[in-house]
């Protein structure tokens, strides 16, 4: 540890009681701000380190003492405690932490005009962090005392947007009547606005967010004409709050035009040009710049100069006028030609000199949120820099044999994973590059077929161009989104899903409707990229490999399905992800330290890379399959208390399973998944629709069984469990009729570990999981109802080949597994995670839960030595990339 990082932790120990020390300090240090994260990433647990116990400690006291506090110091530790519960990783604190600052707050009557709005900026960019944690309630503010003007008009936004956020829009509406002096027009249209935006917590009905939003528009429109401004310019005005792309360019000239016989009240200057200034964004944004400079000649008049100046500003970002911001650059709008100069360089992958210009921002005014968003850029594009640095340590191949293009778009994740294995492919005579632009400073080679060239940084780094340019056919309800002979339903409906945290999604529906239509939006323009592939593998006969990630959600999925459907023998689809890692340490680490790897387009019934490829497990499995080793693990993850379960909370069940088996009935046990958790590149079953129609499916049997069967229906754990699930809308109870018949129970998520519950079970069914392997290895039969049930796991289960034939499986006695099916089912458990699927990959720091770690960062001294000496794991991964590519070459040469 350098002396000035050993330096901070010793004065913020000294000083936690009032804590300012720690920002003023940290983000000031190079490096200071991940000190904590790499502190914990290093494998010290959090209870035995020194430092973070001293932290946690300290912090814990403070907390205690928080009503003997002065609002200013009050204020000061909520912001320090947010800072250290965001970066030491620690979200379900850091909502106690909001809970306790949020009673703090509501009973303090004299916070005063500063403290209220430090108080509010805090807690909103603490809300922002929760990571799928939920508040109950925003704290009560009483904003309406606040003084008039842009303080008031401060300290009421945010209070709005967090009330909105959370879904609050009683008190919203309440908040909104609160304020007897009227508001002017733009301030009216950033509330409207606003109301635009996704809120942070997950929504799926904006009956509420909607009549909202036409309460503000009344307003606004009110407010417009009580101002004198004309009806042509209030209606493009509230047009431009929606859908701008409907406006037409006339429409907006002629009402900037009518301004001039306006009868403008001179109190309304400043509200004109802010609004001038927000529509002249969406005509940039939708028209072009040309149309931008037209509306800016017809909008002069009405602007202040510093409205003008930001705009031009933008124009000459669009132009890619570099000399333009760098004029700029000495005067007052310093930050915001910084700005655009670094974003302009991070286009052209020049990472270097945009993180350059980004540390010359000035950032002495930036709020707690904005300083931290600007410490991430900061990151980000120091590990972008290192990252080409690290592949730059060796040459692109003069004549390639073939190129990799990383295909994980934006996901910084992936490439902290994959890039140690891109130096073996280098090495190994491929060329390497991205798809997308901003993530690699990586040039084709010049003796590179053209059409292969054409591919390197081919998706913009904005990822879409606001255009559906190809030919969709979307028929959701029969589970159709096709394009070009190819169905895209199922990425997409994943996406939705996991946006929206649910497994029943209706496109026809909002927010959903218009989620699709910007979800469409990206997919067309990346299936536009791989129609470029297509034509340079259709023309070259080098291998292309799309190296991937995350390839069960769209727009990633995409590339996916397109490679599967094209199936061209030189274009490869390989993913890379995380390996099981989570399963075996029962969520105990925040970090990953392995990845799996396998080409879809060779393994094509692979879902997931940790998924166990069976002829590989079936080698493995001869030589080490009945070992003690792999006893030794099963009993070791059937002891892991995966439910919480508490002592005695399953008494009362027990004794009703045993009441049952008494009776002489089937115990029947149906386990859960969480419903978003699919990732599979196609839904159903041989007898079901989906996981919604499995789960009704039995309980109907059950009904219609009452004498015969006991039916247990165990959720998935992880549904209470957001740094996995994140903020579900939707469970498996819900899915589920709301009055179950009498032989039907309805377990608790902390009811009983499989190992309990698995002696009492005459029959275990699932839809596809884990569970499977740790069922057949204590020796009960397993009913898999999923397609993906009998490709994950290389097993010999039980499938249902009908409906009639599972409703049979459910009531008639099943066989137990035999002796070998029950070692191979407690050695395949083994088996995804040995080093032969989770290959170690310990060279940057990157996150392996739902929970935000930071922007990945490199382990120096390990890229070192792997730069100088190679690795065989990163072989081994390499070897794996490239395996479709060698059976490919071989089947050409038969």
């Amino acid at each position: 540890m350098s002396n000035s990082v050993s330096g901070l932790v010793s004065f913020y120990q000294r000083n936690i009681s009032i804590l300012r020390p720690l920002k003023e300090a940290v983000y000031r240090i190079p490096g200071g701000q991940k000190l904590a994260r790499k502190v914990l990433a290093r494998g010290a647990r959090k209870s035995s380190n020194p430092v973070l116990s001293r932290f946690d400690n300290d912090i814990d006291a403070a907390l205690d003492k928080l009503i003997t506090l002065s609002n200013a110091e009050a204020i000061t530790l909520f912001e320090e405690a947010l800072i250290y519960c965001r970066e030491t990783v620690q979200y379900d604190r850091l909502k106690v932490v909001m809970e306790i600052f949020g009673d703090w707050a509501e009973q303090r009557n004299d916070l005063g005009t500063k403290s209220t709005i430090a108080f509010l900026e805090i807690y909103e960019f603490a809300f922002k962090n929760l990571n799928g944690r939920v508040v109950s309630r925003i704290p009560e503010m009483d904003v309406a005392h606040l003084p008039t003007g842009r303080v008031l008009e401060r300290a009421f936004t945010t209070y709005f947007y967090l009330l909105t956020s959370n879904l609050e829009y009683d008190r919203a509406n309440a908040a909104l009547s609160s304020i007897k002096l009227p508001f002017d027009a733009h301030f009216l249209y950033r509330l409207a606005v606003s109301l635009k935006r996704k809120p942070v917590r997950v929504e799926v009905n904006t009956t509420d967010r909607v009549i909202l939003k036409e309460r503000i528009i009344r307003q606004l429109r009110d407010a417009l004409e009580s101002s004198g401004w004309t009806q042509a310019f209030s209606d493009t005005i509230v047009a431009s709050i929606d859908d701008f792309s409907n406006v037409a360019l006339h429409d907006v000239t002629e009402a900037l035009k009518g301004l001039g016989a306006a009868n403008l009240k001179t109190s309304s200057a400043r509200a004109l040009s802010s609004l001038l200034t927000s529509l002249l964004s969406k005509v940039l944004q939708h028209h072009g710049a040309i149309a931008a400079i037209e509306t800016l000649s017809l909008s002069r008049s009405w602007m202040e100069p510093a409205h003008i100046a930001d705009f031009e500003l933008r124009i000459a970002a669009t132009h890619s006028d570099e000399q333009a911001l760098i004029d700029r650059s000495a005067g007052p709008q310093a930050h915001k030609a910084y700005a655009l100069l670094s974003t302009l360089a991070w286009d052209r992958n020049d990472f270097r000199e945009a993180l350059e210009y980004a540390r010359r921002i000035p950032t002495g005014h930036f709020s707690l949120g904005k300083s931290l968003q600007y410490t991430d850029t900061i990151d980000r594009l120091s590990f972008l820099a290192e990252t080409s640095d690290w592949l730059a340590k060796v040459d692109q191949p003069e004549r390639p044999n073939g190129v990799v293009l990383l295909a994980s778009l934006n996901c910084y994740n992936t490439l902290a994973m994959v890039t140690p294995a891109l130096i073996e492919m280098k090495r190994r005579g491929f060329a390497v590059g991205s798809l997308m632009s901003g993530v690699l400073n990586q040039r084709p080679p010049e003796n590179m077929h053209p059409e292969l060239g054409s591919l390197f940084n081919c998706i913009h780094r904005n990822r879409e161009d606001g255009q559906v340019s190809l030919a969709w056919e979307v028929d959701w309800s029969e589970r159709r989104v096709m394009c070009g002979g190819i169905n895209y339903y199922q990425g997409i409906y994943e996406r939705l899903s996991t946006i929206y945290r649910r497994a029943t999604i209706f496109i026809e529906e909002e927010p959903i409707a218009s989620t699709f239509m910007s979800l469409l939006k990206r997919c067309d323009y990346v299936l536009r990229a791989c129609q470029k592939v297509e034509a340079a593998a259709e023309n070259s006969e080098a291998p292309i490999i799309l190296l991937g990630s995350n390839s069960h959600v769209a727009p990633y999925s995409v590339i996916r399905d397109f490679c599967l459907g094209k199936s061209l023998p030189n274009l490869r689809y390989v993913t890379c992800n995380v390996a099981y890692e989570n399963y075996y340490s029962n969520l105990g680490g925040k970090y990953s330290r392995s990845m799996a790897v396998v080409d879809m387009t060779l393994h094509r019934e692979c879902r997931a890379p940790f998924l166990a490829i069976k002829s590989r497990f079936d080698r493995w499995y001869t030589e080490f399959g009945r070992s003690d080793a792999v006893r030794e693990r099963f009993d070791n993850l059937l002891s892991a208390n995966r439910s919480g379960k508490a002592i005695g909370s399953d008494d009362e069940i027990g004794r009703t399973i045993q009441t049952a088996r008494e009776e002489g009935r089937k115990v029947v046990c149906c386990f859960g998944k969480i419903l978003c958790d699919l990732s599979v590149p196609y839904d159903g079953g041989p007898a079901h629709l989906d996981m919604i129609d499995w789960i009704n499916h039995s309980i109907n049997i059950a009904a219609k069984h009452p004498n015969d069967i006991l039916l247990l229906i165990k959720p998935h754990p992880h549904e209470l469990r957001p740094e996995i699930a994140l903020e579900l809308t939707e469970q498996l109870r819900d899915v589920c009729p709301p009055n179950l018949p009498e032989n039907v129970v309805f377990l608790g998520h902390r009811d009983f570990n499989i190992g309990d519950l698995a002696p009492m079970l005459d029959t275990a069914v699932l839809w596809n999981g884990t569970s499977s392997l740790e069922l057949t290895g204590l020796g009960v039969p397993v009913v898999m109802a999923a397609h993906f049930g009998r490709h994950d796991y290389p097993l010999d289960l039980i499938y249902p080949s009908s409906r009639t034939d599972y409703e049979t499986l459910l009531t008639e006695p099943l066989p137990a597994p035999n002796e070998d099916l029950r070692w191979r089912a407690m050695a395949l458990l083994h088996y995804m995670g040995t080093k032969d699927v989770a290959i170690p990959n310990e060279y940057s720091l990157r996150p392996i839960t739902n929970d935000r770690v930071g922007i990945p960062s490199w382990a120096e001294e390990k890229m070192s030595a792997y730069v100088a000496n190679g690795d065989p794991y990163m072989t081994l991964a390499v070897d794996r990339m490239l395996e479709g590519v060698h059976t490919s070459t071989n089947s050409s040469d038969h």
